[in-house]
């Protein structure tokens, strides 16, 4: 099923001074930036600048697919006006003439605008009509603040732009979404329903449904378990096994498959490295009633990183350009080269997982000497998502964009005097799959919802981590997400294809940067907190 192209918004002036009146509006210190907060929320049923639907939110796959799309749309847009760019991605036109100072800044956010409309899912259901309303208020709220009226060539470059970049994605193959279970694992309801179950046994090692449904919260954490309230195990099926063939967006598909050749392989049943990381994630993963060796603060990174790795990649590029004070043509550049890295990780990262269909943690500890699991004793600290478990795809997703982001500001700072920096959650996805843990006022003793780091590093590598501290994944399923992350990133960086990736080169840093030269070495020595032993 294609995509639908955005409607254009017809605003008249006497739209844009309703709009003014009817809103408190401060100018937009950048376009650019408020769109790409906009978008990145809006994938997750935002419904205004605080609140949301949970239940529609998208995941990371479809999220950072529409995030690609918006950001290239925007670069397009921008770079009508201002000319940063040679080359663009999908639209390209003469500077329309009668343009003003505010053309890009409104072509910008027409652009976004349009192409949330045209990609975000149902619009004929109305279940997102609530997310796409708000969309239409901030746009027209926006260009109030700008001061441009609906006849600004602005409008009409963002509306072309948009529906450039819609029809060129109409047809990536990411519309028919596909689940995998194992035939093992295939049970039939008293409805006569297929449905997964979570006892079949595809064999030592395969991956099979675990606790993927979200079932109850638990009453510390406050995130989901995957369990019901009789301790029965939600299984579900194994999401978007299409992914894996989704047409990238600055790799070509051949690169992609090359690059996934090159992650490392997974562990070896009963290997010495296998069992190590497995007893670390039985004592550091464990529910909350049972924390092990787990302290309470890799508690409180297991529920903050939790929430979908986009959310606070972009938020740190956000604070991190605003630091630094980048111009709009800068931001339209930073944003698209970024998008496209995270929606090619995590297409790149869904080829691996099911190419390799790796156990999960939860099945591995509670499986008998068979493979087979009768019974799940033990638990991990929140539901474990519902696909394979190498290769990690929050550590893919992350390390490209760190990667990304110290590339571009060519520093390992957030912010550019190195000060730390705050990051936050969606508040309606508190208590989700999609968003952190927490239980008011705070899980032992701490805010789960918000995290300091000061460096694109720090955050990647925390990320990673925390997910074998929620015990989801095992220490080489974060060295190969990372590892992948960190090679589709340099590869959008090193072959100059992307028009966004123009001038950019890999950040090297030093021993303590986790990029290609050093994340093994990184991860090998502090494996008392990585979980990873070295293969």
């Amino acid at each position: 099923m294609k995509n639908n192209t955005a409607t254009p918004l017809r605003l008249t002036t006497l739209t844009v001074a309703i709009a003014a009146s009817l809103f408190t509006v401060s100018a937009t210190a950048d376009t650019v930036t408020d769109w790409n907060k906009y978008t990145v929320w809006a994938t997750k049923a935002a419904t205004s600048l605080t609140t949301g639907t949970a239940s529609l939110a998208q995941n990371s796959n479809v999220a950072t697919r529409i995030e690609a799309i918006e950001a290239r749309a925007v670069f397009d847009a921008v770079n009508v006006f201002d000319h940063f760019s040679p080359t663009s991605y999908y639209y390209n036109a003469a500077a329309p003439t009668g343009a003003t100072a505010k053309s890009a800044a409104a072509a910008a956010a027409q652009a976004a605008h349009d192409v949330l409309l045209g990609a975000l899912p149902n619009p004929a259901s109305g279940s997102w009509n609530p997310t796409r309303d708000w969309l239409n208020t901030q746009l027209a709220s926006d260009l109030a603040a700008l001061g441009v009226t609906a006849a600004d060539p602005g409008i009409a470059v963002g509306q072309a732009a948009a529906a450039a970049a819609l029809a060129a994605r109409a047809e990536d193959f990411s519309a028919i979404r596909t689940t995998y279970t194992p035939s093992s694992n295939l049970s039939v309801s008293t409805t006569n329903t297929v449905i997964p179950n979570a006892t079949g046994n595809p064999g030592i090692g395969l991956w099979r449904p675990s606790n993927g449904g979200a079932g109850v919260n638990d009453p510390i954490t406050g995130a989901p378990t995957g369990f019901d309230a009789s301790g029965a195990i939600q299984a579900a099926a194994g999401i978007d096994f299409n992914w894996k063939n989704v047409t990238p967006f600055s790799l070509t598909t051949v690169k992609k498959q090359l690059l996934v050749a090159t992650v490392p392989p997974a562990l070896t049943i009963g290997s010495d490295e296998y069992n190590a990381e497995l007893d670390f994630v039985k004592t550091h993963g464990q529910d909350s009633a049972n924390p092990g060796n787990r302290s309470h603060d890799q508690t409180l990174q297991a529920l903050f990183y939790k929430s979908d790795a986009e959310l606070f990649v972009n938020e740190a590029a956000r604070l991190a350009s605003a630091s630094r004070n980048l111009t709009l043509d800068q931001n339209a550049k930073l944003f698209a080269v970024l998008a496209n890295a995270l929606a090619d990780a995590r297409i790149a990262a869904f080829q691996s997982k099911y190419d390799l269909t790796f156990w999960r943690p939860i099945t591995a500890l509670n499986a008998n000497p068979d493979g087979s699991v009768s019974t799940y004793t033990w638990k991990p600290l929140a539901t474990t998502p519902s696909h394979p478990s190498n290769t990690g795809g929050h550590s893919a997703t992350g390390a490209a964009g760190a990667e990304i982001l110290r590339a571009f500001f060519k520093s390992d700072n957030i912010q550019k005097n190195g000060t730390p920096v705050t990051l936050t959650t969606l508040p309606w996805l508190i208590g989700t799959n999609n968003g952190t843990g927490q239980v008011d006022p705070l899980v032992f003793g701490g805010d789960a919802t918000t995290r300091t780091v000061s460096s694109f590093s720090k955050l990647q590598l925390e990320n990673g981590r925390s997910r074998i501290y929620l015990g989801v994944h095992f220490g080489n399923d974060d060295y190969q997400g990372q590892t992948l992350g960190l090679t589709v990133a340099d590869a959008i960086i090193n072959t100059k294809t992307d028009p966004a990736a123009a001038g950019l080169s890999v950040f090297w840093g030093n021993a303590n940067t986790p990029n290609n030269k050093y994340l093994k070495a990184i991860l090998t020595a502090n494996s008392a907190t990585s979980g990873f032993f070295g293969l």
